[in-house]
């Protein structure tokens, strides 16, 4: 074997013995998360039932309050919906 060939082989087993462990990690600790789904429907159906529960506003305004309004059901309605299904921590 050359002295090329020898650096080339030691150049890379040491980025296999440094990337290799790495990977395996990432690959190991990512299968204890927990994993949820979304339900639309219900998501949907929350949104909705938000929206229908505040009362009827201003007809103009100065500022767009209700951009606030709507953000606020529809991230409530987001995380009404979300569904552990596996590793769920309780």
């Amino acid at each position: 074997m050359s002295n090329d060939t020898k650096v080339f082989f030691s150049v890379i087993s040491g980025f296999a013995i440094i990337i290799l462990p790495l990977i395996i990690a990432a690959c190991i600790s990512h299968t204890n998360s927990p994993k949820y789904l979304y339900d639309v429907n219900l998501e949907r159906k929350v949104f909705y039932e938000c929206l229908k529960s505040v009362p009827k506003g201003p007809q103009s305004t100065v500022m767009n309050d209700w951009d606030e309004v709507v953000k606020e059901c529809r991230r409530a309605a987001f995380s009404y919906s979300k569904k552990c299904i596996k590793n769920c921590e309780y």
